[in-house]
């Protein structure tokens, strides 16, 4: 659905994207991390025509972006929503007309009855069927987003983009957003891609991941391959520091990944082997409902051959010198 190629940005002097190079599949709920000035909603802006680029491709079904004519621009840009992180809803008008407001700039009447009935079974698969007159005053934060969401989805798009779009949300109200990203996913069939710096958004929806520091793509993945084992770039960008550990016995660090993991492993193991052993660090973790991650146990330096060997014969993955 989405390729791009070798992509290169600049503004004037200063270089924003460098060389990135990754595709998105139909129907896929694609995440794009990273830090503030990393280049994300740059990258989501070339994808949608709204940024022009000097290098490289990017392709939308088998469309060059770059090489559109604004009428062509015009017709794929209705095919791609977009949902922000501050809403951008009008405050004169209520949830139907800002819902509506898409149909107006493309020419289409929102009274008309099949018109209408769209905005209404979309404002109903947002939840919010009993704030058809609200202004945006009378909403809490979330339900503007769930506002936003419906407007972006008006006009049947195919692709949604997603540009912080949880970041001004709490944890709780956030969970409820992401729930509605994949029930709309799941539902209309859509592709979504997200731009975030919120790794429980990544963890929770997102089934592969690109992670851009300094410009650069320099990850991508499924997020528990990105995660549970990161890279020293995407420790610091989760400021993981491992805490300071005895320096008696031999430290195992056993990661849990979704083709290696074995809920009883550990008491097993003390069980067949009858070694003692301490669990120092634990950092297990909710991806999309699996629980994936890490631990660090301590064991007496005689007894860490034999315990490498049992994980080893489990496939677990296994670092020693933690």
């Amino acid at each position: 659905m989405i390729e791009i190629t070798h992509l290169s940005k600049s503004f004037g002097d200063l270089r924003v994207l460098e060389d990135i190079s990754l595709h998105i599949n139909d129907g896929e709920i694609y995440g794009i991390i990273g830090q503030s000035g990393a280049g994300k909603s740059t990258l989501l802006r070339c994808i949608n025509g709204l940024e022009s680029y000097q290098e490289g491709s990017v392709k939308i079904d088998g469309q060059e972006v770059r090489s559109l004519s604004t009428k062509e621009l015009h017709a794929l840009q209705k095919q791609m929503g977009m949902i922000f992180q501050n809403f951008n809803l009008l405050s004169r008008l209520n949830v139907f007309d800002n819902v509506a407001l898409p149909m107006r700039f493309a020419g289409l009447n929102p009274r008309k009855p099949e018109n209408k009935q769209r905005i209404l079974d979309l404002i109903e698969l947002v939840g919010l069927s009993d704030k058809l007159k609200a202004k945006p005053r009378e909403l809490s934060g979330g339900q503007k987003q769930r506002v936003a969401i419906a407007r972006a989805l008006v006009l049947n798009p195919r692709i949604l983009l997603c540009d912080e779009a949880t970041s001004a949300l709490d944890p709780r109200i956030t969970q409820g957003i992401l729930s509605l990203l994949t029930k709309i996913r799941d539902e209309m069939g859509i592709t979504v891609v997200v731009v975030t710096h919120q790794m429980e958004v990544v963890k929770q929806i997102c089934e592969r991941v690109s992670f851009l520091k300094d410009s650069r793509l320099i990850q991508e993945g499924r997020p528990e391959e990105l995660f549970v084992m990161p890279n020293e770039d995407i420790r610091a960008f989760l400021g993981k520091i491992d805490e300071a550990l005895p320096d008696t016995g031999r430290y195992i660090k056993l990661f849990f990944t979704e083709n290696a993991f074995e809920s009883e492993v550990i008491s097993t193991m003390a069980r067949e082997l009858n070694v003692p052993f301490s669990i120092c660090r634990a950092n297990l973790e909710d991806f999309r409902g699996k629980i994936l991650g890490s631990l660090v146990l301590n064991v007496r330096q005689a007894d860490g051959d034999r315990v490498l060997q049992y994980l080893s014969d489990k496939n677990i993955i296994v670092e020693e010198g933690y």
